[in-house]
């Protein structure tokens, strides 16, 4: 008896040693290899970049989908409120996956104060469960949180588990959603590092902090104003888009905020047609928690300075559409939560100012400046803008600037009167900065117009530094 015993402990011993070492092979030879159902560069890196111990410094995160991260320029919420906001929004993403991941952002960041969802009709929307584009877009945004019982339960109740067992795995934990595909050795690849990020080339004028500022022009203009002017359609009542389970996860999450002093700001983001939006449940949900708002972007429509090029399709903004929303979404912030706008100098070049600048020189993301002017007369047209960064440490310049001796890198816009983006009431000039020089480094930037026998005389300004 004693004999089998012993037999049974060491039989015992030598199958957990197994385990642990099978354990050990995977996690360190096999999994960090294994392809995950698919990635989203720009999600991953706001999710980093917002848990990131020497980064727990934003104020306000918005969470949704690509209506939102193409709409509200991060960029102008810091010029004008003083508030560092960040995009952990990812493409399709619906709002009970976006709970969840606000749940997630709670978590790892205690100093946020405001949270923004997106609840456009379409965002409310649980997919059907014959629509696997929009779950693959679910799982993409899910596996980036880790696992946890709360996250388990909540997407057991509403993913489609018998449908899309591979989908469904993969969002409980990314971990487990990698021993699913342990025998897809075709695809294994080296894993990257998720703190970088820079917006590929002519996709967009520049990322930050998540935003991603577009410039597509595919709508006819007169397609434009037939579909902009158009009477909206029917109203969807309340029971139709809230669901009683959205519902309910909504308002124990706006419980949760409201004991961390959290506010929660509900968007229905501007479309290219106009609509009847029921309000019938955030009205309700506003009336009994006070750390709620709601902001019709899509109300008051006549406001807006919008043409073909505001839009890139129906429901998604270029650049210039989104420099209004946000700025719209400024003025609401700023009197809702009794927010003083921020005094932004302003730099006159005789008949005309530029308004505002904003530039970024962080490693990790692009670097760019944004100026702002109030116009641009034509008589620049035979004018270069001039950008020039000066370091501190010129062994930072390019080869190009040491070759020449240039004290800096410059950067420049031909014919700046022409080559701008009309946003309204100013026009917008972006320039994308190829330097090494980043924020540790930099002196000062000047910003001038230049021609050769110039007779403007046109100032020359050492921009103000925001770092």
């Amino acid at each position: 008896m004693e004999k089998s015993k012993k037999n049974l402990y060491t039989f015992s011993f030598k199958l957990a040693v197994l385990i642990i070492v099978l354990v050990v092979v995977l996690s360190y030879f096999f999994l960090p290899y294994v392809p995950d159902v698919g990635e989203d560069q720009k999600y991953k890196f706001g999710l980093n970049l917002l848990s990131r111990d020497e980064k727990k410094d934003f104020d306000m995160v918005f969470l949704g989908n690509s209506y939102s991260f193409t709409a509200y320029d991060t960029s102008v919420i810091q010029n004008e409120l003083g508030l560092n906001s960040i995009h952990i929004n990812s493409g399709a993403q619906r709002l009970e996956t976006s709970l969840l991941v606000a749940d997630y952002a709670l978590e790892v960041n205690n100093k946020i104060k405001i949270m923004v969802f997106d609840v456009s009709t379409a965002t409310l929307l649980r997919p059907k469960k014959d629509e696997k584009e929009i779950w693959y877009y679910q799982t993409l945004a899910l596996q980036e949180i880790p696992f946890s019982f709360h996250k388990a339960l909540e997407v057991t109740k509403f993913f489609p588990l018998k449908e899309y067992p591979e989908y469904y795995t993969a969002s409980l934990s990314k971990t487990m959603g990698r021993l699913f595909r342990l025998n897809d050795r075709v695809n294994y690849h080296m894993p990257k590092p998720s703190d970088f990020y820079r917006s590929p080339k002519n996709a967009t004028l520049f990322s930050y902090n998540g935003y991603m500022a577009k410039a597509h022009y595919p709508i006819d203009k007169n397609g434009f104003a037939k579909s902009f002017k158009k009477r909206p359609l029917a109203q969807i009542k309340t029971d139709s888009i809230w669901g009683k389970d959205l519902q309910e996860k909504l308002i124990r999450f706006v419980q949760k905020a409201k004991k961390g002093n959290v506010k929660i700001l509900l968007v229905n983001s501007l479309k290219l047609f106009d609509e009847n939006y029921d309000q019938e449940f955030l009205n309700a949900l506003m009336e009994e928690y006070e750390n709620v708002s709601f902001l019709n972007l899509n109300a008051q429509r006549d406001k807006y300075y919008l043409n073909e090029k505001s839009f890139y399709n129906s429901t998604h903004l270029n650049f210039s559409g989104s420099q209004q929303v946000t700025k719209r979404m400024c003025d609401s912030l700023s009197k809702w939560y009794k927010l003083p706008k921020q005094n932004t100098k302003q730099y006159s070049f005789g008949p005309f100012r530029l308004n505002d600048v904003f530039y970024n020189l962080k490693e990790n993301q692009d670097k760019v400046i944004k100026l702002t002017f109030d116009k641009l007369p034509f008589k620049l047209n035979d004018h270069q803008l001039v950008v020039s960064l000066f370091p501190k440490d010129t062994a930072k310049l390019s080869k190009y600037s040491k070759k020449r001796g240039f004290r800096s890198d410059n950067f420049y816009v031909k014919n700046p009167s022409t080559n701008n983006i009309d946003v309204g009431d100013s026009k917008s000039i972006i320039m994308k900065l190829d330097t090494e020089i980043n924020d540790s480094d930099i002196e000062k930037i000047k910003v001038f117009f230049y021609k050769s026998k110039d007779t403007l005389r046109l100032p020359s300004y050492d921009i103000q530094l925001n770092n």
